[in-house]
C-alpha cells in the first residue's frame, strides 16, 4: 500500500512539475520580449527627442 502511494504521488508530480516548466518558459519569453520591447521604445524616444 506504501508504495502504491508513492507511486500514485510520482504520477501526479510529474504534471505539476510540467505545467511549472511551462509557466516558467512562457514567463521567461514573456520577460524577453517585455525588455527587448522597452529598450526600443527607448531608442524610439531618444531619436524623436533628437
Amino acid at each position: 500500500m506504501k508504495s502504491f502511494l508513492k507511486s500514485f504521488a510520482w504520477y501526479f508530480s510529474w504534471p505539476i512539475r510540467a505545467i511549472g516548466l511551462f509557466l516558467f518558459g512562457i514567463i521567461a519569453v514573456f520577460w524577453m520580449v517585455f525588455i527587448a520591447t522597452e529598450e526600443q521604445m527607448d531608442e524610439i524616444e531618444f531619436g524623436v527627442t533628437q
